[in-house]
């Protein structure tokens, strides 16, 4: 709609937490409902006819004299949602008789660069050049014929389309809401004439209001150049460090308007948590406004503007199998929005437009427009006159791993994720967490149910129904190893228990699929030992009476092996938490082959996960034969600070260790699991105890223990 992106393919933004109401889908559109987006001149008896025909259309209130209060009044009389057109991440800035863009003076400390590194984003790297325009103006554009940024002192244009690139600060957001058709007397938008957010949704004067200079009542806005925060490394007109203060300027359109509809435009990096800028360190799925946007576009999906392109877009297929699943675990969320697609006939006929059509609205249930021409100044009919078949099919299993920014047929292909994809216990007695992917399907939101059995034969199952599902763990970095979604369930009993996952659709009869992918997982019975009476000498005596964890079989027994767990018990009393060791081979030396991980917080999101994020916990403590270190890393990296020794002995097979229950903040539940490092030390067996620890499937992964 504003630049020509090629593989930098034209969507919206998404998720993250909301500090008010989260917004939601728009209400009462469905993939058979009619969209139009209209930049034209012309709003005569004709166009206004076929406007009316629409459930929702997206105008351009600048573009048109003949777009008037009187106009919206009367489409929305006819039961048109209509969305005003608006550009958050570039100045529309009017320009001088040479043709040149004019800035905002402001308060003069513009234009800025940034200067952060490669560690994340850092609003005190923003440097001001105090150049005599307005602070939210840029200046480090990308030149390719010198291979860096370049700062001239001037702000940077889109010479594409003659506008201003935007960090879209508290100062722009002042300019979004107030600038006015017809200029803002004193002020430094007096000689502007675009439609900000305040003209566009404040209430008309009446329903046959023709003056443009007034309020026109629209009912949301599209959210236009929101790429000008694109991740992309050293390429022109994109700035990675513009994404926080992006989100923030959408969260404020949504907070301040919220009976309004926020429809975002562009910018598939904002759904993709794979899409990363090295040079500044900047994800931009950390910054994605799911909860702030009620609609999201995906332009070009299947017909691009490239005249050139005579069939389906080249981009399809990194569109279908890359990006589109990904949208779709965000859209389909429980606080999900709605998503709409445009593609561009460009002449090349009713059969292509059929494809688009299937592509969009029948396979993935978005509410599509086929635009007769780029500029979109004209209106096409093909949709409304060749509406999608009533759904009458299941949901379809994809997946979200997919990873391609171009489709290699070296690659291979990524398999659909059906159904449910892994099991994991918490910290909590009872709880397991089903993770699942993504299905796509006609008829949105989809909905998933998790069915539990106790019965291998997956008999008498108990149907939990359209769960309230959240982000699945680690997907929001890396979906090619995990999944889209998950749900906790609680209050299950000690024992194996077996489950699946269906998608149902949103059709008025739901369909829901019928896979038959079933994993299990043994909920563990929690051991506590409290009020102990231990004497730490070496022998175990006084465990006897005592509940252990599970016996382990011998299978450390290569050469150099010295961790060989047989057993091992916790106990505790009001002071000091205990532990005993067994071993299979005689300990000679209690060194740190004998790791002791624990988890004292209940998540596994904070704490050391094992620097391939293959450990069953986070685990806050790591007891190192007899030292006790706490974790200070962000979860994959090896970072510890020694709290103490603990008091111990050994003798023979045993070992018994203590140390104070304050050095590991005083838990009321410990999640652990043991490690035989024995190849640290010159031997060849890691020995996980349970067995099944370093298994991302095991049955039993860790053990569970109470103090309280």
């Amino acid at each position: 709609m504003k630049r020509s992106l090629g593989l930098l393919l034209s969507l919206a933004l998404a998720g993250g937490p909301a500090a008010v109401s989260a917004a939601s889908r728009v209400p009462g559109i469905t993939s058979s409902s009619q969209f139009l987006v209209y930049y034209g001149q012309d709003y005569g008896p004709t166009v206004l006819a076929t406007l009316k025909q629409a459930d929702i259309v997206v105008l351009h209130p600048t573009n048109s004299a003949q777009l008037t209060p009187r106009v919206v009044a009367e489409l929305q009389g006819a039961g048109v949602k209509v969305i005003a057109y608006i550009s958050v991440g570039e100045d529309p800035a009017p320009h001088d008789a040479a043709g040149n863009p004019i800035p905002i003076v402001g308060n003069g400390q513009g234009p800025v660069r940034y200067t952060g590194g490669s560690t994340g984003y850092d609003a005190s790297k923003i440097v001001p050049a105090n150049g005599g325009v307005a602070s939210f103006y840029v200046d480090q554009l990308w030149n390719s014929s010198q291979g860096q940024y370049v700062s001239d002192g001037l702000p940077d244009v889109n010479t594409n389309f003659g506008g201003f690139f935007i960090w879209p600060n508290d100062d722009w957001r002042w300019v979004l809401n107030e600038q006015r058709i017809g200029g803002v007397p004193a002020t430094s938008l007096a000689n502007r004439s675009v439609a900000g957010l305040k003209q566009l949704a404040g209430a008309r004067t009446s329903a046959t209001d023709s003056d443009r200079t007034h309020d026109f009542g629209f009912d949301g806005f599209f959210l236009d150049t929101l790429d000008t925060a694109g991740p992309y490394v050293n390429a022109w007109g994109y700035y990675a460090w513009v994404a926080p203060e992006m989100q923030k300027t959408v969260k404020f359109i949504h907070d301040s308007y919220p009976g309004k509809i926020v429809f975002a435009n562009r910018g598939t990096f904002f759904f993709n948590p794979l899409i990363a800028n090295p040079t500044y360190g900047i994800r931009p799925y950390q910054y994605s406004l799911r909860p702030y946007i009620h609609a999201a576009l995906f332009e070009s999906y299947a017909l691009d503007s490239d005249p050139s392109h005579t069939g389906l877009s080249p981009y399809l297929p990194v569109n279908r199998d890359n990006y589109a699943q990904k949208l779709m675990a965000e859209a389909n969320r429980p606080d999900g929005f709605t998503v709409f697609s445009l593609d561009y006939d460009m002449g090349r006929g009713a059969a292509l437009s059929a494809q688009a059509l299937q592509e969009t609205a029948i396979k993935n249930g978005w509410v599509e427009y086929i635009a007769p021409t780029g500029q979109l100044d004209t209106l096409g009919t093909y949709v409304s006159t060749h509406p999608p078949a009533a759904d009458t099919a299941a949901p379809v299993w994809d997946s979200t791993a997919a990873y391609a920014e171009v489709i290699n047929p070296a690659f291979p292909d990524v398999p659909d994720r059906v159904g449910v994809q892994r099991l994991s216990l918490t910290s909590r007695p009872g709880e397991v967490i089903v993770h699942w992917d993504v299905a796509r399907d006609q008829s949105l939101p989809v909905r998933y149910n998790i069915y539990r059995s106790t019965s291998s034969t997956f008999s008498n199952p108990v149907k939990y129904a359209q769960v309230n599902f959240e982000v699945g763990e680690g997907w929001s970095t890396d979906p090619t190893t995990k999944f889209a979604n998950q749900y906790t369930l609680t209050g299950l009993t000690p024992g194996t228990h077996y489950f699946r996952v269906r998608a149902e659709d949103s059709a008025s009869v739901p369909h829901e699929d019928t896979n038959t992918v079933t994993l299990s997982i043994t909920v563990p019975t929690y051991v506590s030992n409290p009020n102990a009476s231990i004497n730490v000498n070496g022998e175990l005596s006084d465990w006897a009476a005592l509940t252990s964890f599970a016996v382990d079989p011998q299978d450390a027994t290569a050469s150099g092996d010295v961790a060989d767990w047989a057993r091992a018990w916790l106990a505790h009393d009001a002071n000091n938490l205990y532990l005993a060791l067994q071993n299979h081979v005689s300990i000679t030396q209690l060194n740190a082959a004998f790791s002791v991980y624990l988890d004292t917080d209940n998540t596994r999101s904070t704490g050391f996960r094992g620097g391939g994020d293959q450990f069953p916990v986070g685990a806050e403590f790591v007891l190192l034969g007899t030292s006790l270190y706490r974790y200070t890393g962000t979860g994959l990296d090896w970072q510890w600070t020694l709290v103490g020794t603990a008091g111990f002995s050994w003798g023979g097979l045993n070992a018994e260790l203590f140390v104070p229950r304050a050095w590991v903040n005083n838990p009321s539940v410990i999640n652990l699991f043991f490690l035989g490092d024995n190849p640290s030390l010159g031997g060849t067996t890691v020995d996980a105890y349970p067995d099944a620890a370093l298994q991302p499937q095991g049955a039993v992964r860790s053990f569970l223990y109470r103090l309280q």
